[in-house]
């Protein structure tokens, strides 16, 4: 009985300075050390991301700077909105793309390559429908949409004053109009059909940088439980070894 306790107190007064101890301690430790260095890595990236400009977010900072080009198809709606609207940032555009010919291009494709193949120093613009489309089916997700739509306008069908079939083809419009036809076709080949997340691309912004999650650090916490339970395994073999010492 004596010895029992005598046991006792040797396992529980060597504690502090036995292997266990020392394993968890050093468990304890390197999780420390992980979770400061990663805070103030994630920190330090937030102080340099404020300092970097986010990049071309709308149109007036696209008219209003000149490092980076930007055009449309030649010949198209899209130039003849620029030429004719009579909204001075839009007129602006359209002086810039008048003086430099070379900031147009031949087609929708041509212009689309162009952004991904000019490595930031061009911008394609062109109607918001199409260019979704080429962003969310992009798989490489190199490309975003920047700005909101500043031309807004429907679809019809032009046709010669007093066709028969006028009436027709309005009351079959106003009824895709009422079903959201128009709409199930965008989803369908914009947003069901995409192989790059919206948050990468349209929502995305230069400089901006990636918040470090819960789940980031999911390696970070394993430290403790498989120090702890090491540590426990070593200190109930440390006790084993020692009763069976004492009892020989």
């Amino acid at each position: 009985m004596g010895l029992g306790k005598k046991l006792k107190c040797t396992c529980l007064g060597k504690s502090k300075t036995t292997c266990s101890s020392r394993i968890l301690f050093g468990g304890w430790y390197f999780f420390a050390i992980i979770v400061v260095a990663t805070y103030t890595a994630n920190l330090a990236s937030n102080f340099i991301a404020n300092t970097i400009p986010s990049g071309i977010q709308s149109v007036d900072e696209l008219v209003h700077q000149t490092q980076v080009q930007y055009g449309t198809v030649i010949d198209s709606s899209a130039e003849r909105f620029f030429n004719l609207s009579p909204i001075n940032t839009y007129k602006t555009m359209g002086v810039h793309m008048k003086n430099n010919k070379g900031v147009m291009v031949e087609n929708v494709r041509a212009g689309i390559d162009r952004v991904r193949n000019g490595s930031g120093s061009y911008i394609f613009v062109w109607d918001s429908l199409a260019l979704q489309y080429a962003v969310n089916t992009n798989p490489d997700c190199d490309t975003r949409l920047i700005g909101r739509d500043f031309d807004h306008g429907g679809y019809g069908f032009g046709m010669r004053k007093g066709m028969p079939y006028e009436e027709n083809f309005t009351l079959a419009l106003l009824q895709m109009k009422d079903d959201y036809f128009i709409e199930k076709l965008r989803n369908k080949w914009i947003y069901d059909n995409k192989k790059c997340d919206s948050t990468e691309t349209e929502n995305a912004k230069v400089g901006s940088p990636t918040a470090i999650e819960l789940k980031h650090f999911g390696g970070v916490f394993a430290i403790l439980p498989i120090a702890s339970g090491f540590a426990v395994v070593v200190y109930c073999v440390s006790c084993c070894l020692r009763r069976c010492r004492y009892c020989n």
